[in-house]
C-alpha cells in the first residue's frame, strides 16, 4: 500500500452478544506524526515508594533504600496519587483539581503510585478526553477533562509548595564530597548526597573537570538545592584531561547505572548536565539511555552533529532544558536545535541568560534557581 490509499477498516466494539460490527474508511497517511506526551496538570508527593533500580549486574542497592521499600509495602493501604502542586493553566488547574487532592482511577484504570499514573498518560495523547477520579478528604470526585501536552514552562517559586531544607544549618556547612570509583574503571567521581528521611533522591550528574576544587566550588552554590528538593550531586571526571569525549560514554553509562544502585533514586528526577562539549556528551548519553534518564540539561551547548535523533518513544519521556547564553556565537545553531527537538516531540525548554559563557560554578543565582525549579518539575504528570 501506498499514502494516499483508502483502506476499508472494521472494527468490533463490545463484548460477546452485545458486541457490534463498525465499518470505516481510512486514509493511509505518507508520515506518522511525532508523539506527544499526555499531560495532567500535577506534581505528586513524595513520600517513600518506588525508586529506580540497576540492572542486573550492577551494585545492589543499600540498607536506606530497602527500608525505604519496607515502608512503601506499609503504605499500601493508601493508595492514589497525593498532589503536592497544581500546574497553572493546566487541565487539572481548569478542571478544579487542589493540593492535597488525591487521584485515584484515572478512566476506567485505579492508580495506586505516580508510575502507574504516568503509565496510564503514557497511553493517552494530547487531545483525549479523561475521567479522573480523587479523594477530597471525604468527598469523592469525579471530574471530566482534556488532556494537554506536556509543558516547556518553568513554574515559578510561588507556583511550589515550601520546601524545608533536610536537616539543620550546621549540616550544610558541613557538608562533604565522598568518592565513588568503579572497580574497573581508572576515573573517579565525586558526590553529594543529603540524609535523606523516606522520599527517595533525585540524582543530577554533572559532567564537569571532574576537578576537587571544581566540585567543591560547584557543590557549594548547589547544596542548598540539593538538600531542599532531595537532589544526589554526582561529579565525574573524564578519562583525558583535555576534556570529555565519546570515548567516556562507556564509563558514564556504567558509573549511572552504580549511583542508581546504591543511592534511593527517584526515577522521574534522573538528569544528566553539562556545558559546552561536556553537554554534548549529556546529550548523546541521555538518547542513548532514555530507559532511565529523564532529563538533560545543556549550557551553551547544540546537539552533536553526528547524532541521529531518535523518534520521541512514549514510555521513555525525556526532557530537555537548553541555556543560552545571549548573543554567543552558537546562539542560532542553539535555538534551530530546539525547534528540531521540539518537532520530534520532545518538550524542550530554553532560558535565556545574559552575560559571558562560562563554567557551571559561575551560573548567576536566577539561572541557577531556573534549572532547579525545571529538575524539582520533571516528575509532572
Amino acid at each position: 500500500r501506498y499514502a494516499g490509499d483508502t483502506l476499508e477498516v472494521t472494527i468490533r466494539r463490545g463484548k460477546r452478544d452485545d458486541a457490534k460490527e463498525l465499518k470505516t474508511e481510512v486514509t493511509l497517511s505518507d508520515e506518522l506524526p511525532a508523539y506527544r506526551h499526555a499531560f495532567l496538570g500535577a506534581l505528586p508527593e513524595r513520600a517513600a515508594g518506588k525508586v529506580a533500580k540497576a540492572q542486573e549486574g550492577e551494585e545492589a542497592a543499600d540498607e536506606d533504600e530497602k527500608a525505604d521499600d519496607e515502608q512503601a509495602k506499609d503504605d499500601d493501604a493508601v493508595t492514589g496519587v497525593t498532589i503536592r502542586a497544581v500546574w497553572p493553566d493546566s487541565p487539572a488547574d481548569r478542571a478544579g483539581l487542589r493540593v492535597g487532592d488525591r487521584i485515584t482511577q484515572l478512566g476506567e484504570e485505579k492508580v495506586a503510585s505516580i508510575d502507574e499514573a504516568i503509565a496510564q498518560l503514557n497511553a493517552k495523547s494530547a487531545g483525549d478526553e479523561l475521567t479522573v477520579h480523587a479523594k477530597r478528604d471525604d468527598e469523592e470526585l469525579k471530574l471530566d477533562l482534556e488532556l494537554a501536552e506536556l509543558p516547556v514552562d518553568v513554574l515559578s517559586s510561588s507556583d511550589l509548595p515550601d520546601r524545608e531544607e533536610d536537616g539543620d544549618a550546621e549540616k550544610a556547612e558541613d557538608a562533604k564530597l565522598e568518592e565513588l570509583k568503579l572497580p574497573e574503571m581508572s576515573q573517579m567521581a565525586r558526590y553529594y548526597r543529603p540524609s535523606s528521611e523516606g522520599a527517595p533522591l533525585g540524582l543530577l550528574v554533572w559532567l564537569g573537570d571532574g576537578k576537587r576544587e571544581s566540585t567543591e566550588a560547584i557543590l557549594e552554590t548547589w547544596k542548598d538545592v540539593c538538600r531542599r528538593d532531595g537532589l544526589v550531586l554526582l561529579m565525574p571526571e573524564p578519562r583525558d584531561k583535555a576534556g570529555w569525549s565519546t570515548d567516556d560514554l562507556e564509563y558514564l553509562a556504567k558509573l549511572l547505572q552504580t549511583a542508581v544502585g546504591r543511592f534511593r533514586v527517584d526515577p522521574q528526577r534522573v538528569v544528566l548536565a553539562g556545558d559546552g562539549k561536556a553537554g554534548q556528551l549529556a546529550y548523546a548519553l541521555a538518547f542513548q539511555g532514555r530507559k532511565l534518564i529523564r532529563g538533560v540539561a545543556v549550557i551553551d551547548s547544540p546537539l552533536p552533529r553526528t547524532l541521529e535523533l531518535p523518534d520521541n518513544n512514549p514510555n521513555e519521556r525525556l526532557a530537555v532544558l537548553s541555556v543560552e547564553t545571549q548573543n554567543t556565537p552558537l546562539s542560532l545553531l542553539i535555538r534551530q536545535d530546539r525547534e528540531k527537538l521540539a518537532d520530534a516531540g520532545y518538550p524542550a525548554t530554553q532560558i535565556v541568560r545574559r552575560g559571558e559563557a562560562s563554567r557551571w560554578a559561575m551560573l548567576d543565582a536566577t539561572t541557577r534557581g531556573k534549572i532547579a525549579r525545571w529538575i524539582d518539575g520533571l516528575d509532572r504528570f
